[in-house]
């Protein structure tokens, strides 16, 4: 049948199943040994998938990787120029044409269309067909009840993060040796070390083009951090607070504003995409709060243009309470991942695919890509090769064959210390050994229930205000002084009482059910 008018908008041109009909994909794969290890199936069974990874079917990927264990290859059907990812499901799921596995970033979504009955629940499918994804929720608990709808039903399979170090505070160890300094060890040092780096031209050039502090696109959180301030929720003693109606929130923007003024802070710091590549490659930049992996990788890519060039991790600075403390853990669960269309014919099938990526082989695959391409095993352990681990950026390498797309798989942190060098080894180590890192009962993951669609709502709404105000505050366009309690009143009326009464809901609800 032809591809009808309401979604031809959104597909490619290959074979999707109840969709369009062209030629097959399955030839286009090879045919000849493959191990089968964990054959669901005799015969070869193609799924369509509601993805845009469409250039992904080298013979590299892992989802072929997967055909040749599982005999279930998917059929990604969204063109890369698809921008709207929500209209093109709504589209799909009106039109009833959805197809075989849907992808998406919104665990919202999720459960929307389950509730509609676009979605098949997995709850039985699971227990009956999925033994290593059931075992691995009896013990994760808080998985299981993050991926749980109102109705009791689980509609997909989340994405889960391994590891608990993400970001951390870098500082050019090179200019703090030429200006006679050590790393800044709380509030004032700090201050000052940006101000020498902006007055005493550490990098040599004669040039006042040094940029004290430098962060990725509007990221100034680990700035607020230092004044024990955000822009989101904090979560102690069983209450909510929103950083931003907190007063240490007006102390944190009155100070970096002050700072941004003094030119302390990137001028372009709400609209730089890549100013960490930006400022390490032109040899301007002396401190930032960023990956911890790829920000100490820029030391392999620039020893050799920049002579003596060195960014380390440094411990968080104590803030203006005395305490040290890094804003950032990882998630214990992301809204990313896959679940099943009522318009799929092989249910029982896909959830043993799916149950495939949290068997020993699938989780390998999923985190280090193929064996003998992309790592071998050494010791009963992947290993990645030196081909892959000589690259820049070793995620791109992952992400090109699939590997990182943040599917329904459990993240094996294995894969980001291997890449990692000493230095993000040793900031890794320093974080976590110190307890700068917040607990995980300070960063919860929470549902809403049925105010899932309210919250999003408000989320978007408060979230774009806050960080519109923020930019005019640090520009100078207005006074945070003066504005502040005009943008509380505004908060409120944006609806931020009922914004912290869900979060509050949820995360009694997350204290009542599942914190240890």
């Amino acid at each position: 049948m032809k591809c009808k008018n309401l979604i031809s908008l959104f597909l490619c041109g290959v074979t999707v199943v109840g969709l369009c009909s062209c030629s097959g994909s399955l030839a286009s794969h090879k045919q000849g040994e493959r191990s089968l290890t964990h054959k669901i199936c005799d015969e070869p069974l193609e799924l369509t998938l509601f993805a845009r990874e469409v250039e992904d079917y080298s013979e590299e990927s892992v989802w072929v990787g997967a055909f040749d264990k599982t005999n279930v290859l998917l059929r990604p059907i969204l063109s890369e120029n698809v921008t709207n990812m929500d209209q093109a499901l709504a589209l799909a799921v009106a039109a009833r044409e959805i197809p075989d596995v849907v992808y998406d970033w919104n665990r919202g979504n999720f459960n929307k269309y389950g509730a509609q009955g676009a979605l098949i629940p997995l709850n039985d499918l699971i227990d009956q067909y999925a033994p290593n994804y059931k075992k691995f929720l009896e013990e994760n608990p808080d998985i299981k009840y993050y991926s749980t709808a109102s109705d009791g039903n689980i509609y997909f399979i989340p994405f889960i993060p391994d590891g608990e170090a993400s970001t951390g505070w870098f500082i050019r160890q090179d200019w703090l040796d030429k200006l006679d300094l050590d790393a800044p060890d709380n509030l004032s040092e700090f201050y000052d070390v940006m101000v020498a780096f902006k007055e005493k031209d550490p990098n040599g050039n004669g040039l006042p083009d040094e940029v004290p502090y430098f962060g990725a696109r509007g990221d100034l959180g680990g700035l607020l951090s230092l004044y024990n301030a955000r822009k989101d929720f904090g979560y102690s003693d069983g209450k909510v607070t929103f950083g931003p109606m907190e007063d240490n929130y007006l102390q944190a923007v009155t100070e970096i504003t002050k700072w941004y003024k003094e030119g302390l802070i990137d001028n372009e710091i709400f609209t730089r995409i890549d100013a960490k590549n930006y400022f390490t490659a032109t040899n301007t930049g002396g401190i930032t709060h960023d990956w911890l992996g790829s920000t100490a990788k820029r030391n392999d890519t620039l020893k050799n243009e920049i002579p003596g060039f060195n960014f380390v991790v440094f411990k968080p600075p104590a803030g203006i309470d005395g305490v040290r403390r890094e804003e950032r853990r990882r998630n214990r669960a992301a809204g990313e991942g896959w679940g099943i269309s009522s318009m799929n014919q092989h249910p029982v099938e896909t959830i043993k695919y799916f149950d495939f990526w949290f068997t020993e082989e699938g989780r390998r695959m999923a985190n280090f890509g193929l064996e003998g391409i992309h790592y071998d095993v050494v010791d009963g352990k992947p290993v990645f090769k030196e081909s892959v681990l000589q690259k820049d950026d070793v995620s791109e390498v992952m992400n090109y064959i699939r590997s990182y797309i943040n599917f329904g798989f459990w993240q094996d942190y294995a894969y980001e210390e291997q890449w990692m060098n000493q230095i993000a080894r040793d900031g890794l180590t320093m974080y976590r050994d110190n307890g700068y890192l917040p607990k995980r009962i300070e960063r919860p993951i929470l549902s809403y229930y049925d105010d899932e669609e309210k919250q999003t709502i408000l989320e978007n709404r408060i979230g774009a205000y806050v960080d519109e105000t923020l930019q005019k505050w640090v520009f100078g366009m207005k006074d945070p002084a003066t504005d502040y309690p005009g943008f509380k009143d505004r908060l409120r009326e944006l609806g931020v009482e009922e914004y912290i009464a869900i979060e509050q809901k949820a995360y009694e609800k997350y204290l009542a059910e599942v914190a240890e």
